[in-house]
């Protein structure tokens, strides 16, 4: 593959990626967020545990 090849394929990527992000920015934020919260919390004890 060519350098400009790549470049295209990771463009292309990216643009469905964001094209993904704004799809789901219509559900509810806030509980997405504090999902995120727990699940760090809980990553972050099980870390010190061991």
């Amino acid at each position: 593959m060519s350098i400009l090849q790549v470049s295209i394929a990771l463009e292309f990527q990216v643009h469905q990626t964001t094209s993904h992000i704004l799809a789901f920015r219509s559900l509810d934020l806030q509980f997405l967020q504090q999902n995120l919260l727990e699940v760090t919390l809980i990553s972050h004890s099980y870390v010190l545990k061991k």
